[in-house]
């Protein structure tokens, strides 16, 4: 036996069982679908009580109080994963590793979410029966509130749901197993920064401070050089997001000339003047403005990362920045 192998089960024989986490997603309104995310995660829709061994519910009840209990005990979407561990029954790293699994999960499945998705995140992590991720659970560790996307403002207004009408059935999740893949094996910083500002658009509040974000990320995949300016962003936008002419949403809109300003006014939002002043003097026609340069501002940056992290030259081209100008310069992006 090598020396390797002797290690590889030593390692094993020291394992005792097996540490759980799972995040409770908000209201998705997706078809429910189980997807296996690799690595040991899988989603799937589920209730708590349905998780949990029916002699150990009083207990995991009131170890969680009436309120958590209510929010965790609703049918949702849920992200789950199992780790061996050799102290199953107590909280050491293993549950943070575990957890850290489950809820790097959440940030590529910003990608692919309904954007009608609300409510809050929860996650629970502790001791686990078996290695399935769909198996009963043991015993309750920690609970822990998670960073929860709020509703988009333009969710608000008519027209968009005016735009979406016939709903017709809840759609399916597409893709979120191959993003996954890509983002757990490694992002460049320059990826990185996208993605986290594109996550982190989704949880502020208020528009001055959403589009700024959802900007950043796009700028990070269309790297807008300084010579480019507006114009160069909105030219760049259309090519990486060409739905956008497409959108019932924007109909009878000049959608370069809106792209334009999405540039500008986010440039208000980021150097000290009142984000929207004019918009805010026009009335409900006003409002619908800024709600569509929010739409415009969301679906850019989904675009722009959707199509970095599916590029097959993408650790290439998103080395740094000044190699991302040139691809866009020589034609490899979008």
């Amino acid at each position: 036996m090598t020396t390797e192998e002797e290690a590889h089960q030593g390692t094993a024989a020291a394992m005792k069982g097996f540490k759980y986490a799972i995040a409770f997603l908000e209201d998705t309104h997706d078809d429910g679908a189980e997807i296996d995310l690799g690595d040991g995660l899988l989603s799937f829709e589920a209730s708590l009580p349905k998780l949990v061994e029916a002699s150990e519910l009083s207990h995991w009840k009131e170890w969680l109080g009436s309120l958590a209990w209510k929010e965790v005990a609703t049918k949702r979407r849920v992200i789950s994963t199992r780790i061996p561990t050799a102290r199953p029954n107590v909280s050491d790293p293993d549950n943070e590793a575990a957890l850290q699994r489950v809820v790097q999960a959440t940030r590529t499945f910003a990608l692919v979410r309904n954007p009608n998705a609300s409510g809050d995140r929860r996650a629970i992590h502790g001791r686990a029966l078996d290695d399935n991720a769909k198996g009963q659970l043991g015993g309750i560790q920690g609970f822990a509130w998670l960073n929860s996307p709020l509703r988009p403002f333009y969710a608000t207004r008519g027209f968009y749901w005016d735009a979406q009408k016939p709903f017709g059935p809840p759609k399916p999740i597409v893709g979120w197993r191959e993003l996954h893949e890509v983002v757990r094996n490694g992002l460049t910083p320059l990826l990185g920064v996208a993605l986290d500002s594109f996550n982190e658009a989704l949880l502020r509040r208020g528009l001055e401070f959403r589009i700024p974000e959802f900007v950043r990320a796009a700028d990070c995949v269309l790297a807008v050089a300084k010579h480019e300016g507006k114009t160069g962003f909105a030219q760049k936008a259309m090519r990486i997001a060409p739905e956008l002419a497409r959108s019932p949403m924007l109909a009878g809109i000049d959608i370069p000339a809106f792209l334009i300003e999405l540039y500008e006014r986010r440039s208000d939002c980021v150097h000290g003047r009142i984000p929207f002043e004019d918009l805010q003097t026009q009335g409900e026609a006003g409002i619908d403005r800024a709600a569509r340069l929010e739409y415009v501002s969301e679906q850019v940056a989904r675009s722009s990362l959707l199509a970095a992290l599916r590029h097959p030259h993408r650790t290439a081209i998103f080395a740094d920045r000044r190699t991302l100008e040139k691809a866009w310069k020589d034609g490899k992006l979008p």
